[in-house]
């Protein structure tokens, strides 16, 4: 970071703010640098959120992995995720209209960060520049990765995977005919369906009862929803 920069210190609590998430959340576990593996390096991305204002609300730093640099069939095999398309949001809110439902959307918060990788893919970066720590003996520490970062090929997936666990561990339905729509009937005869793209929901209900209970299982699971 330029010292001359007159936003300095604000790029720098950003970017202390999501080393501090990302160690918290578990992404990574610091080892010793393993021979013959690639160790891919990482870059900072920087990004003002403006206010209505014309202001500028937060200062927001994210840590990016060059996933790009990764083999296929060495570093990664299979990474589709589903995502619905715009013919399925509209057959779900003609569904919606004519059931008169109760519609919400949600927002999951970094949601990419919540996927867990496979355990055999032993991926490893660079940690964040200018949060480099060292070993007890003074040697260069990488980070292997234990859940996904933004840029790594396997992230869509993994989160992906993840929604259907959370989802049909309290009993969701995958449509076999559009794998981004999750659908589950209560014990009282009410529907509630959850149509997903990447990090968003469309959830429509015939009791909000219903979207409550699915607000604590997400929040359960550990995701924030903005």
């Amino acid at each position: 970071m330029d010292p001359s920069n007159p936003e300095r210190d604000q790029w720098m609590l950003a970017m202390k703010d999501e080393v501090e998430f990302l160690r918290a959340h578990g992404t990574w576990v610091l080892t010793s640098v393993p021979p013959r593996k690639r160790i891919l390096s990482g870059r900072w991305r920087f990004v003002k959120k403006m206010g209505i204002s014309g202001l500028v609300e937060r200062y927001k730093a994210r840590f990016v992995v060059q996933g790009f640099l990764h083999r296929p069939g060495v570093d990664f095999s299979e990474v589709y995720a589903s995502v619905s398309y715009k013919a399925e949001l509209r057959v779900l809110l003609s569904a919606i209209t004519h059931r008169k439902m109760f519609v919400r959307q949600l927002d999951i918060k970094t949601a990419f960060l919540n996927g867990v990788l496979e355990p055999d893919l032993d991926l490893y970066c660079h940690q964040p520049e200018g949060f480099r720590v060292l070993g007890p003996d003074g040697s260069p520490l990488v980070c292997k990765l234990v859940k996904s970062l933004y840029g790594l090929k396997q992230a869509p997936r993994a989160w992906s995977q993840l929604v259907k666990k959370v989802l049909t561990a309290h009993g969701f339905v995958m449509s076999r005919s559009e794998p981004a729509l999750y659908y589950r009937q209560d014990s009282s005869g009410g529907w509630t369906y959850v149509l997903t793209y990447v990090d968003d929901f469309i959830v429509a209900l015939d009791d909000l009862v219903l979207y409550t209970l699915l607000i604590k299982a997400m929040e359960a699971a550990g995701w924030e929803m903005k």
